[in-house]
């Protein structure tokens, strides 16, 4: 057993890239397409709105690809259904590319989020395979410094690309995933093995969700993080409209901030793979969830007494990103390992609650008029406390009953 945790231990930096890489399919597809929704509009001659619709398509087959790839995987093993997942996704990046009107645009789009999905859900449950939960939550940790680079850099790259037409990014993203389906075949090895495996069919794999859903540490551990995540969403729709037009950041500089917001991330989850081994991850996460409740609350008062200070502003949004960077891996690993075994269908579980509370969460940040930094403050102080909440309440006690 030693023996293989080491012979793991000496591939994982680049069996965790690969890993990463897929599992950051999803928001770089999002991303990078980003800056050529002006161009979308011009071209296929139809509103901004429309052209969102896309991103709405995209987010749909994600959510419903999540169901499908979790216990599939459980059943035949991880690395076909990841294959297939990332080929999908590369045959549908082709469709977007030659779409000549919104509607086959948008049905893409969808198809493209069925197959990207596979890496979100998938990704998870491979390190879950490989690692107990503190070795989870390291390598969690260090897969979100793949996950974190790609987002940050993909409007970059996006932007480029649209001087070369939109249908340019749809053209990398499908080069993209074929190197990775590629990559995927070459390189990375099954790690559920077939003893492990669920039996009994299809009906017997899908039952798995009742299963699933009765588990209270698993679901109180992804409420905990879909909160948390949650606050993320908020943050990424709300931030263009409450930097740019509130405090007047040029929209040429306002790449800098979240390029700076996503270091922030990228560097808090780093020096968690470094001390989760010594502090284990139930602990770091207790202390890590008041730190955004403590700053949404600082900066709620603020606003409400009018000290309206872009720095606190800024500040109060870098510290959420920091947070995050503890949250989500340690949740993640605690959540997932009652659940060895079923590791895809969990990740499936958590990947569609953390979803779905993160669009309930983007329709109520949408009702309100950014006319302030208020409403952000709001909703992100709200879904701070209810995640401290669930984890002191629910998450850790079952965690001392498992």
């Amino acid at each position: 057993m030693h023996a293989r945790a080491s012979q793991v231990g000496a591939l994982y930096p680049r069996w965790l890239i690969f890993v990463g890489l897929v599992t950051a399919l999803g928001p770089i597809s999002t991303d990078m397409y980003l800056p050529g929704f002006p161009a979308i509009s011009t071209a296929l001659g139809v509103s901004q709105s429309l052209v969102q619709y896309t991103v709405t398509a995209f987010l749909a087959g994600v959510a419903i690809g999540q169901l499908l790839y979790g216990p599939l995987s459980d059943w035949i093993g991880r690395k076909l259904p990841l294959c297939v997942g990332i080929v999908v996704y590369a045959v549908a990046s082709v469709g977007c590319a030659l779409a000549e009107n919104i509607s086959v645009l948008i049905a893409w789009r969808f198809a493209q989020g069925v197959g990207g999905c596979a890496g979100i859900v998938i990704g998870r449950a491979m390190v879950r395979d490989r690692f107990g939960s503190v070795g989870s939550a390291k390598a969690f940790s260090l897969m979100m410094l793949v996950v974190a680079v790609g987002p940050m850099i993909a409007p970059v790259i996006g932007g480029w690309l649209t001087g070369f037409g939109w249908r340019a990014i749809f053209a990398v993203l499908a080069l993209f995933g074929a190197f990775l389906a590629a990559s995927v075949v070459s390189s990375i090895e099954e790690t559920l093995v077939a003893e492990r495996r669920t039996r009994g069919g299809v009906a017997q794999v899908f039952a798995q969700y009742r299963t699933m859903f009765k588990s209270t540490q698993l679901l109180s551990y992804t409420v905990v993080a879909g909160f948390m995540q949650s606050a993320l969403f908020a943050y990424v729709v709300s931030a263009p409209f409450v930097l740019i037009d509130v405090y007047g950041i040029p929209p040429q500089y306002f790449g800098f901030v979240f390029f700076a917001n996503t270091a922030g991330l990228i560097a808090a989850s780093q020096i968690n793979a470094a001390i989760v081994g010594r502090f284990g991850p139930e602990r770091i996460l207790g202390i890590a969830l008041l730190w955004p409740v403590g700053l949404s609350i600082t900066l709620i008062a603020a606003l409400l007494l009018e000290f309206s200070s872009i720095y606190l502003v800024l500040s109060v949004l870098f510290g959420l990103l920091v947070g995050h960077g503890f949250i989500s891996p340690n949740a993640a690993a605690l959540g997932l390992s009652k659940h060895g075994e079923q590791a895809g269908t969990a990740s499936a579980v958590m990947g569609v609650t953390q979803f779905g509370l993160g669009i309930v969460t983007i329709f109520m940040t949408s009702l309100f008029e950014a006319t302030s930094a208020l409403p952000l403050a709001l909703v992100i102080g709200a879904c701070s406390c209810l995640a401290l909440a669930c984890h002191r309440f629910v998450a850790r006690p079952a965690l001392k009953r498992s």
